[in-house]
């Protein structure tokens, strides 16, 4: 009798551990109370993009359609084999399906779409295309769920006796139960506290319980080197970054139910409409398709089951519903914008997109054609030399654009203020671009010292005993295809890496 209640209960705790193996991020500008003394911000390689967020204070985009391009420095640098790797890496988000279309386990997506180019790895080349992609998820508002698995909210010291207490919270969370999760893409961490110096401050370092797993799956932890991951200071030892001749395929399973989280129906938040978009009046006031001409229907179909609201159409340009309770978009697609990088100017023939608009208004689904007229890229691509980390004379691999300051808190909107305490992290939106001749709103710049050579005291002096930092290409399992700058080609590399 003893073994089968002991049977039943190893396979409830397989069964809940099984059902508990996934877990996400999200991404923010950073707290007040997360300070580089615990961690946030601090990063001898380059700039963290942000911090953590709660459920709730997520940020995440509210437009269905992003737009994309690249200027003059890329192009000279990267020529078009470069502009195919990032078309690479936008295919995969392109490819995603709305949210309704996900399975509930989101089993139809990998646990692990991390490959190894062998070649690429000997010969020390980064994937444009993946390091993209993980740049993307971020500016999506994906945080790193491998790093905040476990992260510190407090340390304090007390006088006497004098000890150092440390309060560990979780900030990954299970995509389908959105429990706090432990578990990353079916990994079990736990974690560490370590104190570090130079700069001084205290992590809770995770860890796999079982050395043995896949570790550091997501796409979502790429961003997370601060765009200073290179050859031998890579911050791979905290399992962040991609490193040399690794490649993505897609997204993980815990990077779609991130996503999913933050596009869904029923994630409701109060917002503004973005900027730059405004009403379009229509003749009919039907939900679900609008009127001939108009090209776009509701993102949930023409009509919505499953939830006892009621939708009330609205049409007219007077009567727009600006600040709303507003679901998840769905889906977002991103669409490449050729205009004049030469002269920096916007394009001569502007992109119109227009989308169904929905809003909550006293427990009845509202829906407004909106448009959004794009005449320069949302996101735009740039190369340029961007120098070194000082102390160790390294180049950084790219900067992107910060969320500090630009991302929108609607914190205030959505939560009553608590007397005594501060206003939450979130939640917020995520702005696409101004649209117009103002500029890109995300601007992602990969560094153009590459490939260089680094060379130290007191015994490595010499371009023999020279260490070849990596350089940009793109590439799969099985073949590089391209090699940066533009005018580089494998012959000369290999002869780099085998020169006498």
């Amino acid at each position: 009798m003893k073994r089968v209640i002991k049977s039943i209960a190893t396979g409830l705790m397989v069964a809940l551990l099984a059902a508990s193996s996934s877990a996400f991020s999200l991404l923010g500008p950073f707290t007040s109370w997360q300070v580089p003394q615990i961690s946030y911000g601090v990063n001898i390689n380059g700039v963290d993009l942000g911090g953590p967020m709660a459920l709730g204070e997520e940020y995440r985009l509210n437009v269905p359609l992003m737009t994309y391009g690249f200027d003059a420095s890329f192009l000279l640098f990267f020529g078009t084999n470069g502009v195919n790797a990032v078309d690479a890496a936008f295919r995969i988000l392109n490819d995603l399906p709305h949210v309704t279309q996900m399975s509930a386990d989101l089993a139809e997506f990998p646990l692990n779409s991390k490959l190894v180019n062998f070649q690429a790895r000997t010969l020390g080349i980064l994937d444009l295309k993946s390091t993209t992609l993980g740049m993307m998820v971020a500016q999506m508002g994906l945080g790193n769920p491998e790093r905040y698995t476990w992260t510190l909210r407090n340390r304090g010291i007390t006088p006497a006796p004098v000890t150092t207490n440390y309060l560990v919270v979780r900030r990954n969370y299970d995509p389908i139960t959105l429990a706090p999760s432990s578990f990353v893409n079916g990994t079990l961490y736990t974690y560490d506290i370590r104190e570090f110096t130079a700069p001084q401050f205290a992590d809770a370092v995770e860890r796999p319980v079982d050395p043995q797993a896949s570790t550091y799956t997501s796409v979502a932890n790429v961003d997370d080197s601060g765009g200073g991951n290179f050859l031998q200071f890579t911050a791979s030892s905290f399992g962040l970054g991609l490193n040399s001749g690794e490649l993505y395929t897609g997204l993980s399973r815990d990077d779609v139910g991130g996503l999913r989280y933050l596009m869904r129906f029923n994630n409701f938040n109060i917002e503004s409409l973005a900027p730059g978009v405004t009403n379009v009046a229509r003749s009919n006031s039907v939900f679900g398709p609008p009127g001939p001409g108009a090209g776009v229907a509701s993102p949930y179909g023409p009509t919505f089951t499953g939830t006892n609201l009621v939708f009330n159409p609205t049409n007219s340009a007077t009567n727009s519903i600006i600040v709303g309770l507003r679901p998840g978009v769905g889906r977002v697609s991103f669409q490449k914008l050729e205009f004049d990088s030469f002269l920096y100017t916007a394009i001569s023939r502007p992109v119109t997109n227009r989308f169904i608009d929905v809003v909550i208004t006293n427990s009845v689904v509202t829906n407004q054609l909106v448009q959004r007229i794009i005449t320069f890229p949302d996101i735009l691509f740039t190369a340029s030399d961007l120098g070194v980390i000082p102390a160790f004379s390294a180049p950084f691999l790219y900067v992107r654009t910060l969320p500090q300051g630009r991302w929108i808190n609607n914190a205030q909107t959505n939560f009553v203020p608590t007397p005594g305490f501060t206003v939450p992290a979130g939640p917020g939106v995520i702005p696409p671009g101004s649209g117009g001749a103002a500029g890109a709103g995300i601007v992602m710049t990969f560094n153009t010292l590459f490939p260089s050579f680094f060379n130290e005291t007191p015994f490595f002096l010499s371009e023999a005993n020279s260490l070849r930092i990596q350089t940009w290409g793109y590439f799969d399992a099985a073949n590089i295809f391209a090699l940066f700058p533009a005018t580089t080609s494998l012959q000369e590399l290999e002869a780099l890496v085998l020169r006498p």
